[in-house]
């Protein structure tokens, strides 16, 4: 997963970013953690840390969260996506 991660920065879909090993290690955490857990089990865990960022980010730093999920969009399948658009809805911001 590593090596496709930095291929992703180095060659195109991500343009100039390249990811550190850090973030890197940090999706790959983040997969793991992830891993056997339903869609639904996973979509009521990101409730509970919007709640959470809502708490403890400034409003900027919290827009700037969605945002960026707005730029990857190319990078998404249609699945992924469909998936987004469901948080999205869930969270109010769509």
């Amino acid at each position: 997963m590593k090596k496709r991660l930095k291929d992703l920065g180095k060659y195109g879909n991500l343009g100039e970013f390249e990811l550190a090993d850090e973030h890197i290690e940090m999706i790959e955490e983040v997969t793991d953690k992830f891993e056997d857990k339903t869609d639904d089990e996973i979509f009521m865990e990101i409730i509970y840390l919007n709640e959470q960022m809502e708490k403890d980010l400034s409003q900027e730093e919290y827009e700037a969260i969605f945002e960026q999920l707005e730029e990857i969009r190319d990078l998404l399948s249609d699945d992924q996506l469909e998936k987004l658009d469901k948080i999205l809805e869930m969270l109010g911001r769509k």
